[in-house]
C-alpha cells in the first residue's frame, strides 16, 4: 500500500444478494448506516511539517491549530520557487494539529483573494475530503489536508493572500482565530501567491 492515512471499515453482507445489512446503535436503536468505521492507521510516513510555518500558528477556537502549509504546482515544484499564472492549479497542503476533542464536523476553507481585494477563486470541503471528520481527531494528532485552487484564466498579476480557517457548516459560523494569544479574526492569511 502507498504511504498515507487509511481507515479500517467493517460491514455486513447478506450473502445471497451480496447487500449490504444495516446496522444500529446497541444502546440506543439508532441508525448508523450499513459501513462502521473502527480505526484509522498510518501506513509509512505523513509529512508533519510545513514548508511555509506560521510563526506564531494559528489558534481556531483552541480546538485545532493551523501550523502552515506547503504549496506546489502541478509538477511538483515549490510555489516559492516560481510564480503561478492564470489557469493554473496550485496545489496546498495544510497541516492542523488537534488541541481537543471536537463536537461539531467543522469545514475548511481556503479563499484565495485578489490585488483588488476580491474573492478569486476558493476551496471549501471537510478536511480529509471528510475521509476523517474533526469529531474523530484527538489532541495532539497532526493531519495533512490537501486543497486545490485553480488561478482564474483572467487573474491579473500581481499579490493574492491565501486566507484559511474553519468553520460549522450547519450555521455558517466560523471559528474565531487567535496568534499568541491575540484575536485576529475568522481566517488568517497562511502565505501570498505572486501571480505573473
Amino acid at each position: 500500500a502507498p504511504p498515507g492515512l487509511y481507515r479500517v471499515e467493517v460491514a455486513f453482507f447478506d450473502p445471497e444478494t451480496q447487500v449490504r445489512l444495516p446496522a444500529v446503535q446497541t444502546r440506543s436503536g439508532d441508525p448508523i448506516g450499513d459501513t462502521l468505521v473502527l480505526d484509522y492507521l498510518v501506513v509509512d510516513h505523513i509529512p508533519t511539517a510545513p514548508a511555509l510555518p506560521l510563526d506564531p500558528p494559528a489558534q481556531l477556537d483552541n480546538k485545532v491549530t493551523l501550523l502552515g502549509t506547503s504549496m506546489t504546482h502541478d509538477d511538483g515544484t515549490a510555489l516559492a520557487e516560481h510564480p503561478a499564472h492564470p489557469g493554473e492549479a496550485v496545489h496546498v497542503q495544510v497541516f492542523w494539529q488537534t488541541n481537543g476533542l471536537m463536537a461539531v464536523d467543522y469545514t475548511a476553507f481556503g479563499h484565495l483573494v485578489g490585488p483588488d481585494g476580491q474573492l478569486a477563486t476558493q476551496h471549501d470541503q471537510q478536511p480529509l475530503a471528510g475521509f476523517v471528520p474533526t469529531t474523530l481527531w484527538y489532541p495532539g494528532q497532526i493531519f495533512v489536508d490537501e486543497y486545490t485552487l485553480t488561478i482564474p484564466a483572467e487573474a491579473t498579476p500581481g499579490e493574492y493572500p491565501l486566507h484559511m480557517g474553519m468553520y460549522d457548516l450547519a450555521t455558517v459560523t466560523r471559528l474565531p482565530i487567535n496568534r499568541n494569544g491575540e484575536f485576529v479574526g475568522d481566517s488568517v492569511v497562511v502565505a501570498v501567491i505572486n501571480v505573473q
